[in-house]
């Protein structure tokens, strides 16, 4: 179980003692997929929505590099996906029996950005604090421009109704 993250492919010898070593540490159909849960793995686009393809089990996940994974999943999956990525995928599996998923790992960037971007302008605005302590101690109170801080409570309103 190599755990390096280097972007080499897989070597074709050990290819397929790889795959088999994924497969029986795995041990891929002994779990339906359920509803609404979370799954690591990879999807295509069929038909206007995204559909989960393969999944691994977070010990899986946690035990493989991505590169190795990323083999697995692209050699277990029924199709053939153009440019595979691991996701968190959330499943919603359709009246026909379609597992579609909607990937998380989108929001999961919005929000680190977002928190980011929420700590820089709270270090910026200790700084120029730290500037202004005179006026703090004259006046008992901060500049208006300093009296709040940003915080991380309603910083995602702006994605509230958005497709993004």
């Amino acid at each position: 179980m190599n755990q390096d993250t280097d972007n080499e492919s897989v070597n074709s010898e050990n290819a397929m003692d790889l795959f088999d070593d994924i497969y029986d540490y795995d041990q891929p159909g002994d779990e339906d997929k359920i509803d609404a849960n979370y799954y690591i793995g990879i999807h295509h686009f069929d038909s206007q929505e995204l559909v989960m393809a393969a999944t691994v089990s977070n010990k899986t996940f946690h035990n493989y590099c991505q590169r190795e994974l990323l083999y697995y999943l692209s050699n277990y999956s029924c199709v053939q996906t153009r440019s595979p990525v691991l996701h968190i995928m959330q499943l919603h599996i359709r009246a026909d029996t379609t597992y579609a998923v909607v990937l998380k790992t989108h929001w999961i960037r919005l929000i680190q950005r977002t928190w980011r971007r929420i700590l820089k302008e709270r270090n910026q605005m200790i700084r120029r604090r730290a500037f202004a302590n005179y006026s703090f101690q004259i006046n008992g109170k901060w500049p208006v421009e300093l009296r709040r801080l940003p915080e991380l409570r309603g910083s995602l309103a702006y994605l509230q109704g958005s497709n993004v």
